[in-house]
């Protein structure tokens, strides 16, 4: 039985019913929290402990194999240029970012730079970032991966590219906050 509650979560109420105990398994719900009801009078009924078994799993387990993609687009403060920076997961403080950064002009044709700089940190706190992050150019024109991107605490960050190209320099400013 699913209802919702006032703080948007979802409880499910779990009986002893093999159809609960399926459709838990197959739902494959995450961010569950679980009521746990028995109606039982049997204490040595074991379905209510392999359903609450196998939501605590299938929580888990979604959690793990669905990281959030984080992508963002950014036009440059005089409007030459614009990037598109793809991360694998949302920026995080602790481990490396696994990163792309893809440069474009306005009217989204690739931009390969004359010369090309990443610069970032936190401006409230007085501190660049931690590490001197690289780029790297790949294959696809303009597209560059950023080795060695790294935040080390939870605050507002701003991570900035500036641009030489034929159309002129312009700066390309992410601000966001972890």
């Amino acid at each position: 039985m699913l209802s919702e509650r006032a703080n948007s979560s979802t409880y499910l109420s779990i009986e002893t019913t093999d159809t609960q105990i399926r459709s838990i398994i197959e739902a494959g719900m995450d961010n569950i929290r679980i009521a746990y009801q028995i109606e039982s009078t049997s204490m040595y009924n074991s379905k209510p402990l392999i359903a609450l078994c196998a939501a605590t799993i299938l929580t888990g387990c979604a959690a793990e194999s669905a990281p959030v993609q984080w992508q963002v687009d950014q036009v440059g403060t005089d409007k030459l240029y614009k990037a598109h920076l793809d991360c694998e997961t949302l920026p995080a403080p602790g481990p490396f970012q696994n990163c792309t950064v893809r440069f474009s002009d306005m009217q989204g044709n690739a931009v390969v730079p004359d010369n090309l700089v990443i610069d970032g940190g936190m401006p409230l706190h007085g501190h660049g970032l931690p590490t001197s992050p690289v780029l790297t150019q790949l294959e696809k024109a303009g597209t560059y991966r950023i080795d060695g991107l790294k935040y080390n605490m939870p605050g507002a960050w701003l991570l900035g590219f500036k641009i030489k190209a034929a159309q002129g320099e312009d700066k390309i400013i992410f601000d966001f906050v972890i």
